[in-house]
C-alpha cells in the first residue's frame, strides 16, 4: 500500500485487517491532511509478521497490551465488526480494558461534520458521510461512505453504519447495531443490538433482533437460520 508523501506523526494500529479495515487504512494513509498513519494490523490470524495489503501484522489481541506498553506512541482504531456477533465483538474489545486515550478518531476531509457534533473515541467517518446539527457519537462507531445522520440523533457505542444508509432526526442507536447497505431509520426511533437488513425501512423501535423489508419486520429464529 503506497502512501501519500506527507508528514505523518501519529502511528496507528488497526484492529481488524479485511474489508472495511483495508478501506480505512487506505484512506488514512493517502490523506495528506491527516497526521495519522496506519502502521500495521492487530489480528489473531494470520500470524504476526505476515504482510496483508502492504502492511504487517504487528500483534494479536492476547499480546496487544504488551505491545502498547512497549510502544507508548501508538494509537488504535477498532474495526472487528461482524453483523452476526455485534455485541460479542464489542465485548471482546471492552474486556481488553485499553485506556480510551489510546484510541483516535478519523474524519475524512470529504465528510461533512457539523460544528455542533460531539464524539467520543475510536470513530471513523468515511468520505461523503454527513453528520448534521447536534449529532452525538459515542465510541467505536464506523460511519461509512455517504451515510446521512440527521440532526439531534444519538449514536452510542460499537455501531456500524453501512454505505448509503440514512438515519433520521432524533434517532437513538444504542450499542452494537448494524445498519445495512441503503437502509433507512425513521426519525424518533430507538434501536439496540439490532441488525437492519440491506435496503430495509425501519419505522419502529427494535431491540436485540434482525429486521428486514419495507417496512422492516423482525426475523424469526428459523428465518435467520435459513439466511446463514
Amino acid at each position: 500500500m503506497e502512501k501519500v508523501p506527507t508528514r505523518k506523526t501519529i502511528p496507528v494500529l488497526l484492529m481488524g485487517a479485511v474489508g472495511t479495515s483495508v478501506n480505512i487504512a487506505q484512506q488514512i494513509n493517502f490523506d495528506a491532511t491527516s497526521p495519522l498513519e496506519i502502521v500495521g494490523w492487530c489480528v489473531d490470524l494470520p500470524a504476526i509478521g505476515t504482510v496483508m495489503d502492504g502492511l504487517p501484522v504487528l500483534t494479536n489481541r492476547s499480546l496487544l497490551s504488551a505491545y502498547l506498553q512497549a510502544h507508548p506512541d501508538v494509537r488504535l482504531i477498532y474495526n472487528m465488526f461482524n453483523q452476526r456477533t455485534m455485541p460479542e465483538r464489542l465485548r471482546l474489545l471492552l474486556d481488553l480494558e485499553i485506556p480510551r486515550n489510546r484510541f483516535v478518531n478519523y474524519i475524512h476531509p470529504a465528510a461533512y461534520v457539523a460544528n455542533s457534533v460531539t464524539m467520543g473515541v475510536g470513530n471513523v467517518i468515511f468520505p461523503g458521510a454527513r453528520l448534521a446539527h447536534d449529532v452525538a457519537l459515542g465510541d467505536f462507531n464506523i460511519i461509512n461512505y455517504n451515510v446521512a445522520v440527521e440532526h439531534h440523533s444519538r449514536i452510542e457505542s460499537g455501531n456500524f453504519l453501512a454505505t448509503n444508509s440514512t438515519i433520521g432526526s432524533n434517532v437513538t442507536l444504542k450499542a452494537s447495531n448494524f445498519i445495512g447497505l441503503g437502509s433507512s431509520v425513521r426519525e424518533r426511533t430507538t434501536l439496540n443490538g439490532t441488525v437492519v437488513g440491506m435496503g430495509a425501512v425501519v419505522l419502529q423501535d427494535f431491540n436485540d433482533c434482525t429486521v428486514v423489508g419495507v417496512p422492516a419486520r423482525r426475523l424469526t429464529a428459523s428465518q435467520k437460520q435459513a439466511l446463514k
